[in-house]
């Protein structure tokens, strides 16, 4: 049974709501099984397939809780560069070629791995604010809960490190 969560609009940082922005905060985050994120007479309505924790709700370390996020939301429509985007795609498709040919390495993994570190990224990119995708897979590495941990945790090589780690020297250019 899907949960309705309620805010009204004077709720967020500056009173006000960019609505596509606002929806791209709440799915980047961390809160589970986010529906939709609409807005009805000044009030913002986040539906949520199940009830959320006290955690998930109020929750003032990152990951931020959907009220921090709702809270933190400034209403200014999203900035980003082209050149930033470009540079991520790149660097996506790079390690995604890399996998391919990689014999430690499950295709299938790398490439639904990558799918949710580009979506995660590009969406904190569309956001405007400064992310950093290595911070992400090293949190996703140590995070036991996380669906890949059993793969960013793999050996993948005869050195012996771990498929975040590699994926982390790929990234930086320290393999």
């Amino acid at each position: 049974m899907a949960i309705v969560y309620t805010y009204p609009i004077n709720t967020t940082l500056n009173n006000r709501v960019d609505f596509e922005k606002l929806e791209i905060e709440v799915l980047a985050s961390e809160v589970p099984d986010v529906v939709s994120v609409k807005g009805v007479d000044g009030e913002i309505y986040v539906k949520v397939k199940n009830a959320l924790t006290t955690l998930q709700l109020d929750n003032s370390t990152l990951p931020y809780g959907l009220n921090q996020i709702i809270a933190g939301h400034d209403g200014q429509t999203a900035d980003v560069t082209v050149s930033a985007v470009e540079a991520r795609e790149a660097k996506i498709r790079e390690l995604s070629q890399m996998a391919l040919y990689h014999p430690n390495l499950v295709e299938i993994d790398v490439v639904e791995y990558l799918t949710s570190i580009d979506n995660w990224f590009n969406a904190w990119k569309r956001l405007g604010k400064p992310s950093s995708i290595v911070t992400k897979i090293s949190t996703d590495a140590s995070d036991v809960n996380h669906p890949q941990h059993t793969f960013l945790n793999t050996v993948v090589n005869s050195e012996g490190a771990l498929a975040y780690q590699f994926l982390i020297g790929k990234i930086t250019g320290a393999i």
